[in-house]
């Protein structure tokens, strides 16, 4: 089954204060991202987490001996123990760039999420070919999602909100 389905959940790790979602949304992502004709897929219960920046960082510099901000991490699953793979992502840096590009903030978290799930289904980023598969692969699901009104409506509320 895939991420989001009944049998199969999307677990949901929040450590960024402020940031705000309906868990529902999140697994109606999902449940439209395995629609897509992209394969393989991954199966088995999906782990998100939603990290704060320096954690995000210390996780990267942990993980890929990398000290550079990122903003998604992903860990491939185990399928044989019923576990498709952990996306770490960071609302900090999705407001950044969203501010930057002038984009709404939900669609660039939302697109962290896509790229973390395309990661599990073997898509890589690493050569400007395998970036370019990615990024057409990112823009058909996002646009698949917003067809869908798939898109959470995540917020991200700054201290004292």
């Amino acid at each position: 089954m895939p991420p989001g389905s009944t049998d199969n959940p999307v677990q949901i790790h929040n450590a960024r204060p402020g940031l705000q979602f309906d868990w529902k949304e999140v697994q109606k992502l999902f449940l439209y991202l395995s629609k897509l004709p992209v394969h393989p897929q991954p199966t088995g219960e999906l782990s998100i987490a939603f990290l704060p920046a320096d954690e995000h960082t210390r996780l990267h510099v942990e993980h890929h001996n990398n000290p550079e901000p990122t903003d998604v991490i992903t860990f491939q699953g185990d399928p044989a123990h019923n576990h498709a793979g952990e996306i770490c992502v960071s609302p900090d840096f999705a407001q950044e760039y969203s501010t930057a590009l002038g984009t709404p903030f939900n669609e660039e978290l939302t697109l962290y999420l896509v790229h973390g799930w395309l990661h599990l289904c073997g898509f890589d980023d690493l050569t400007e070919i395998d970036l370019q598969a990615m990024r057409k692969a990112e823009m058909d699901a996002m646009a698949h999602l917003d067809a869908h009104d798939a898109i959470p409506g995540f917020r991200l509320l700054e201290s004292g909100e």
